[in-house]
């Protein structure tokens, strides 16, 4: 073994995390089956970085790591075999002077097998023991080399959980950061909004004898961009919110929220024409602000997305199952090409003239991040010019 040998294996280990760490089951019942099939009442899972060798796993013995110079490990890792065998450390002379081999545990017998990771680095030994002299049949040795095996996969497995956990860390302080970043932009762009608007009514009502139609149209234009912005900044703001005010539980009969949402939204939109359907609606439990958002959003754009001239129909249905909710939003709007399907979920992401359809764009991506702070799931289907369907699925408990 040279030094850059020891450097790369000191190196992966530190990257594995996995030296000094807590027993674990998974690695625990590796050793328990190698001292099993091989029957000595010893086996160990050592892990070598270049100082004490380490015990991740130790059966048949209450200590966790040993001396360098004493460890049988080390030698394995230094040998050019996939097996390491001592007979009898009585008689060898590299451990009969062994304080291991001279006084407890008594060891006689030593079997390993080196832990070779991907990039052919040995990173640690898997060893049987025994305090008598014996040998291990070619079907155990055998077995012991699968073992081995098994703990290399075992600690990749372990390496991708470490990953996926940092990863989940990084993104929760991510997305915190989004939230308060929102929440701060919303709050600070509110005032100097409202600001304008004020002092835009104070010299329209005193000059309004002033205007000709140009200068009426573009008062127009800018109250219209002053309430656009308004709404971009709300939208922001409960975007930023979406995921937080899901936490509370209670008890919601959604019969009668949807029907007052539809009122509402209705009586906004100044819509006479506009029908909803809807079947027997369940009482469930849940969030009544994030449920009350969900709908209005998704109800609100039913209604909002019409053809010229056309009477809005919304159609609301609920199927159970023993685990789950299923609520499908029908409407006779103008539809979503599917090739859209995957974008319109994002904030901000419209297909439609603001002029037109005016909104902040965030109404979908907040039904979203409602939806999976519940558990549940949402999905659309739609055909261009004859309406969209879609379907919150959420967990009862």
């Amino acid at each position: 073994m040279n030094d850059n040998e020891g450097l790369l294996r000191s190196n992966t280990l530190q990257k594995l995390d996995i030296m000094y760490t807590a027993p674990e089951k998974m690695f625990d019942d590796i050793t328990s089956l190698a001292a099993f099939i091989c029957d000595t009442p010893i086996a160990l899972i050592s892990l070598v970085d270049g100082k004490n060798p380490f015990f991740k796993s130790h059966y048949g013995l209450d200590v966790n790591k040993t001396a360098v110079n004493q460890a049988f490990c080390a030698h394995t890792i230094k040998a050019d075999k996939d097996v390491f065998i001592v007979e009898d450390a009585t008689i060898d002379k590299r451990f009969k002077e062994n304080p291991l081999v001279l006084s407890n545990p008594n060891i006689v017998y030593y079997a390993g097998v080196p832990l070779i990771n991907e990039e052919g680095i040995k990173i640690g030994v898997l060893s049987v023991m025994d305090s008598f002299t014996r040998s291990l049949e070619k079907n155990q040795i055998r077995a012991l080399k699968q073992l081995a095996s098994q703990v290399i996969c075992l600690v990749k497995l372990k390496e991708s959980n470490n990953i996926l956990e940092s990863y989940k860390v990084k993104l929760e302080d991510s997305y915190k950061l989004d939230s308060e970043f929102s929440a701060m932009a919303a709050h600070d762009l509110k005032s100097p909004v409202n600001g304008i608007k004020s002092l835009i009514e104070l010299i329209d009502s005193k000059n309004k004898h002033l205007w000709d139609d140009k200068d009426q149209q573009y008062l127009k234009f800018i109250f219209e961009n002053i309430r656009r912005m308004n709404r971009l900044i709300i939208g922001l703001l409960a975007y930023s919110k979406s995921d937080i005010d899901s936490i509370n539980k209670e008890q919601i009969d959604l019969e009668n929220l949807v029907k007052d949402v539809f009122e509402l939204l209705t009586q906004d939109l100044s819509l006479t024409n506009a029908k909803l359907i809807t079947s027997k609606l369940p009482i469930i439990t849940s969030s009544e602000v994030a449920v009350t958002t969900l709908f209005q959003n998704l109800i609100g754009n039913a209604l909002k997305f019409q053809k010229e001239g056309a009477s809005p129909e919304v159609q609301i249905t609920c199927k159970e199952s023993e685990f789950k909710w299923v609520f499908s939003i029908e409407d006779n709007g103008i539809g979503i090409d599917a090739k859209h399907f995957d974008i319109i979920f994002g904030p901000f992401k419209r297909l439609q003239n603001q002029s037109q359809f005016p909104g902040s764009g965030l109404g979908l991506s907040n039904c979203k991040k409602i939806v999976e702070s519940l558990k549940g799931e949402l999905t659309v289907s739609s055909l261009m010019g004859k309406g969209s369907v879609f379907v919150i699925t959420l967990p009862k408990n």
